[in-house]
């Protein structure tokens, strides 16, 4: 059983054979055996042609954004009773 494909790329296509494919002695254009052939149409004519393995390209990861400081803790009733009470007062 074969299996024929568009790919994202206009007018590329992609065989696969799946049934026995590994004893089917496919190459790819490297030379070395496959079961997934890259094909395309001919500009020369009525036939296809063998591609060479696409390239994919990830997209960058984005590098995660640094977090904000938090905010200083609210001091407690407490802290501030004792801060009130250790403040001394000027009097002229």
């Amino acid at each position: 059983m074969c299996l024929l494909s568009t790919t994202k790329d206009e007018g590329h296509f992609r065989l696969v054979l799946a049934k026995r494919g590994k004893r089917a002695g496919a190459t790819r254009l490297e030379g070395d055996r496959t079961n997934v052939i890259h094909l395309k149409h001919s500009d020369d004519g009525i036939l296809w042609e063998q591609t060479p393995l696409p390239v994919v390209m990830e997209k960058a990861k984005k590098e995660p954004k640094a977090k904000a400081k938090a905010a200083p803790k609210k001091p407690t009733k407490k802290q501030i009773a004792k801060a009130r009470s250790k403040a001394r007062t000027w009097m002229p």
